[in-house]
């Protein structure tokens, strides 16, 4: 059965979606670049995909670096960012051991991706981001609606803490939690949020710190 690095690394490979870096960057970072963000900020994008954001940051003038767990994203991102002659630096790596020193940055943004791992993970990489960020630092977070792929769950099997792994189908190797609101607001810490939103198609967006 696959797991979750070999659906990913597939996912970004695939010729399917050899175009999504061309897709609209999330819609929650525009208001969060305009509301939270220093100019000329160094700005982490965590499980940074296949650069859509990290390019948004760029060209808006920002420090960006990105962090994906699979070798595909980090290989797309750097084609993307040297083909539209952008400064960026990506690394492969894993949410939970950020490869940066403390306070190394401005913000951090991780969309659409505390959802698709373990609980423990989830808390162990939401440390880590903020060990690297710093003391006035800005985080953005996004969580897909709960009943996504509702009509899927006959593929997916519970794992211990909950968490689904879909086991056939199209998401073979796939995780994703999920989270209701309150959960959210455990996972992060009430006291830190800053703001709790909802994005297109009942996305949670989370500002904190």
């Amino acid at each position: 059965m696959p797991d979750a690095r070999t659906y990913w690394e597939s996912h970004f490979a695939s010729a399917a979606n050899a175009c999504a870096a061309s897709r609209q960057h999330a819609a929650c970072l525009e208001q969060f670049h305009e509301r939270y963000l220093q100019k000329d900020g160094t700005i982490l994008d965590l499980a940074c995909g296949l650069g859509r954001n990290a390019r948004y940051l760029a060209q808006n003038g920002y420090d960006v670096y990105g962090v994906d767990f699979a070798r595909a994203a980090i290989t797309a991102c750097t084609r993307l960012f040297q083909k539209q002659f952008l400064k960026g630096t990506f690394i492969q790596a894993t949410v939970d051991a950020i490869p940066f020193c403390n306070n190394h940055f401005d913000a951090v943004i991780c969309i659409a991706a505390l959802d698709h791992v373990t609980a423990d993970y989830a808390r162990d990489a939401l440390c880590e981001i903020r060990r690297v960020i710093t003391r006035d630092g800005m985080i953005l977070l996004t969580f897909d609606h709960p009943e996504t792929d509702e009509d899927k769950l006959d593929q997916t099997h519970a794992l211990p803490d909950g968490t689904l792994l879909f086991i056939r189908g199209k998401y073979q190797g796939m995780l994703f939690r999920r989270y209701q609101d309150e959960e959210i607001k455990a996972l992060v810490g009430a006291e830190h949020i800053c703001s709790f939103d909802y994005g297109k198609e009942g996305s949670r967006v989370v500002v904190c710190r």
